[in-house]
């Protein structure tokens, strides 16, 4: 595990728990997609308006036509190492919801057989969530 996140990091006005509840999605996935011994990167920067947080893993990457569907609602990809288990296929649809919900964007970028990197950035001035606001 390797973390590049500065002391100096502006912080972003919007909701605490669901926010680390993305980075902690995206950290788990991470680390189950890793061979053993595999390197888990999280970075984190402020870019233009925006804070953006990057995770990436070793693991065996995902097809580009794929990249799109791990956003979906109970998305499996049929391609899936057997090695890994686990998971229902809903944790990065909340991400993203979250993430929108807080006006910002997420993505992935991977590349098969060399790993992925998924990201997320949210307005440094995100406004908090509704708590009753459970649409996911």
């Amino acid at each position: 595990f390797r973390s590049d996140v500065p002391e100096d990091l502006p912080r972003v006005l919007g909701d605490e728990e669901r926010l680390a509840v993305v980075t902690a999605n995206l950290f788990s996935n991470a680390l189950r997609y890793s061979p053993d011994g595999g390197l888990v990167t999280v970075n984190a920067y402020a870019l233009n308006d925006t804070l953006r947080v990057e995770v990436s893993d070793q693991g065996m990457g995902i097809a580009a036509e794929d990249q799109d569907e791990v956003f979906r609602k109970f998305a499996r990809l049929k391609h899936a190492d057997e090695r890994v288990r686990g998971g229902r296929g809903i944790g990065l649809f909340i991400s993203k919801f979250f993430i929108e919900a807080h006006g910002g964007q997420i993505g992935v970028q991977s590349k098969v057989g060399e790993g992925s990197t998924f990201w997320f950035s949210v307005p440094r001035e995100a406004q908090p969530l509704n708590n009753n606001n459970n649409g996911a």
